[in-house]
């Protein structure tokens, strides 16, 4: 019976692999592994250790006569990558997003060349989304001939019960935001200036919509993100991102805070969920939102273009002013309403037990690829 071993940080085991480790039970015996339990001084964003983290995760990995390692994050990726090489197991790779998107020549960035190893040093790849996929292949066409798969519905992880629970209970006493005074677009995850704050802070200081509006703005902080992968979107706006938290928290119509939030008491507490992020893995935040019955309106990127319909459950937004138009067109009662229910239904197909089953059959088709078949 193979070995299987799933290895990526805390909050990506945690987050996203959840459900993996049934679904793989049909292939082998498997583990997973926080990177950080292998490995007790690892750093994410530091090489500083990184001879030393090779030579522990390559020791752990012959220690557990590993045959199959599924990674998910990129320094794991590149971890397990040279554990191929040197230990002789086999590689499968979850890539969830690229921080070399938002380059304007990502062959200057060193994540671009981490993907390009990861890449090479991988027997099967998986994304996190078609759309994703379709992007990626485009910088390694070469990669074309290689095994790459995404799951049926595109997704690496499921939506919590919870929340389609909390999207009925909307749905079935649904008011029109029409009788509340206020609207509130919400925005919920990293605060970095690769998810788009500044486009957050121009829609909340500019006097643009029809009625009343608040923004509620929930995730931590987040500064280290795309300073330093050559953004297309200019220098000096990183430089600037700490004066854009400044001036978010001086607005009166503004309620942030920089800190973790549940995602139930915050979706229930706005009408809109807004996120005009410049790179996303497949958008599962956009799912969540409309698991609890709320209407997107994103950036028209990779990730999201799966995630959210456009005109049906949301809008996708290519500049300012499509964004002004597509949050005034969603006050309107009779929109919202029609919104609200197709993002639920949408989001249906993201549920547990529909994700489980694209997951057992992702994995048939990843490990037949590798002549790995089911275990007895």
């Amino acid at each position: 019976m193979p070995r299987i071993l799933v290895s990526g940080i805390k909050y990506a085991l945690d987050s996203y692999m959840k459900n993996h480790g049934d679904a793989l039970k049909l292939f082998g015996h498997v583990e997973l592994y926080c990177i950080e339990d292998i490995i007790p001084f690892y750093d994410r964003r530091s090489g500083s250790n990184l001879l030393r983290e090779i030579i522990l995760f390559n020791k752990k990995i012959s220690s557990l006569n590993v045959d199959v390692i599924i990674s998910v994050g990129p320094k794991v990726g590149f971890l397990s990558s040279c554990a191929k090489l040197f230990v002789g197991c086999k590689h499968i790779h979850w890539f969830t997003g690229q921080p070399w998107s938002t380059s304007f020549l990502p062959q200057l960035t060193l994540s671009w060349w981490i993907d390009l190893f990861i890449l090479l040093g991988s027997n099967a790849i998986i994304f996190d989304g078609p759309s994703q996929k379709k992007f990626f292949l485009g910088f390694f066409p070469f990669s074309l001939f290689r095994n790459a798969f995404t799951t049926p519905n595109g997704s690496i992880s499921c939506v919590n019960s919870s929340l389609l629970s909390a999207g009925c209970s909307y749905l079935s006493s649904l008011e029109s935001p029409e009788s509340s005074s206020v609207f509130v677009i919400g925005y919920l995850g990293r605060l970095c200036y690769d998810k788009g704050l500044d486009i957050i802070l121009r829609l909340a200081s500019e006097d643009v919509f029809t009625k009343n509006f608040k923004f509620l703005i929930r995730g931590p902080l987040d500064t280290h993100i795309g300073r330093k992968n050559y953004s297309k979107y200019g220098s000096n706006s990183l430089s600037n991102f700490d004066s854009i938290i400044e001036s978010l928290t001086h607005l009166p119509n503004v309620d942030i805070e920089t800190s973790h939030c549940d995602p139930i008491e915050f979706f229930t507490k706005i009408d809109l969920f807004l996120l005009p992020s410049r790179r996303e893995g497949f958008g599962l935040a956009a799912i969540e939102a409309q698991a609890c019955a709320r209407p997107v309106v994103c950036s028209d990127i990779y990730g999201l273009r799966d995630s959210v319909i456009h005109s049906k459950t949301g809008y996708k937004c290519q500049d300012y002013e499509a964004y002004v138009h597509a949050i005034n067109l969603l006050r309107n009662p009779f929109v919202y309403k029609s919104f609200s229910r197709e993002a639920y239904v949408h989001a249906c197909f993201y549920a547990e037990s529909v994700f489980n089953v694209d997951l057992s059959l992702l994995y048939r088709k990843v490990f037949a690829s590798l002549h790995l078949f089911l275990a007895k």
